[in-house]
């Protein structure tokens, strides 16, 4: 296991174990070094559900990350905060500089338990460079056999106000989402264990319109994303990740993912994404 992988084990056994107790409203703000991120689990009227912001160097980069999921092959998918939150938020402080910068959740109910840990790795100040590695581990705590769709949507905005940002998800499988705005990059690599890897991706556009990503999550009927993988241009850039996966009684879906900001192509080329190339695309009015 690499140092990343260890760092985030080690916070979910902090998690499992109970360390101090964060808001019991579901609202969470970590900081670490040049990094600030803040969370709406689900009790924090106004705000976008999930992790709503992400500021690097003072630059807001984020406008929403959050889950969907559904069970069997119809109907639609449900916001995981539809489920019960019997556990967290638990924060802590895993660097050692006084401040809290790692976060557990749990939701449960109609049996399936869902976990989340966050932790964020600020870099040094004016590096315009920040990390976040997260943990989802879905658990089927029934008896039968579960059969789930669970999906990542997210919808970053680099710079916020920029007018520009393109989106593309790569690899062989389909596991990293990399999107830019001029010399800015995200990206996020998805670890591809043979059972936990991604089966459906899809880069897309933020609008309302019934086809968008984000729409479909959020109407009466099944989801399943179209795997186009961009790169998507001259728009404002979404992208979401689609695990399906039968759970037998106390199976697990774990999925393990960073994320990186970052300025410096160089870096995105050492997560093995290759040279990024700058695309025009046009910012929209958020709701």
């Amino acid at each position: 296991m690499n140092p990343s992988g260890r760092r985030i084990l080690l916070v979910a056994v902090a998690v499992a174990v109970g360390m101090p107790v964060g808001s019991a409203m579901g609202g969470v703000t970590l900081t670490d070094g040049n990094s600030l991120i803040e969370f709406n689990f689900g009790g924090e009227p106004g705000e976008e559900l999930g992790m709503y912001e992400w500021a690097v160097d003072g630059a807001s980069h984020m406008h929403q990350q959050w889950f969907w999921y559904r069970v069997g092959e119809t109907g639609g998918e449900a916001s995981l905060d539809t489920l019960d939150m019997i556990g967290g938020p638990v924060i802590q402080d895993t660097s050692g500089d006084g401040n809290a910068n790692a976060v557990g959740v749990t939701y449960g109910g109609a049996g399936l338990e869902v976990a989340l840990t966050f932790v964020l790795v600020g870099g040094p100040i004016g590096s315009e460079h920040s990390t976040i590695l997260e943990t989802i581990a879905a658990t089927n705590v029934g008896t039968g056999t579960t059969d789930l769709h669970f999906f990542q949507y997210a919808d970053f905005d680099l710079w916020f106000d920029a007018e520009f940002d393109s989106v593309e998800i790569i690899g062989d499988p389909k596991n990293t989402a990399i999107q830019w705005e001029g010399l800015t990059y995200v990206a996020e690599t998805v670890a591809t264990g043979a059972a936990d890897a991604p089966t459906h991706y899809e880069a897309g556009t933020w609008d309302d319109s019934p086809n968008s990503i984000r729409e479909r999550l959020e109407d009466s009927q099944p989801t399943t994303l179209n795997d186009l993988a961009g790169p998507i241009e001259d728009t404002d850039a979404v992208w979401a990740f689609q695990w399906d996966k039968v759970l037998g009684p106390g199976d697990s879906l774990v999925i393990s993912k960073n994320k990186i900001i970052t300025p410096e192509p160089a870096t995105v080329a050492l997560m093995g994404l290759g040279a990024a190339v700058a695309l025009a695309g046009r910012r929209r009015p958020k709701r």
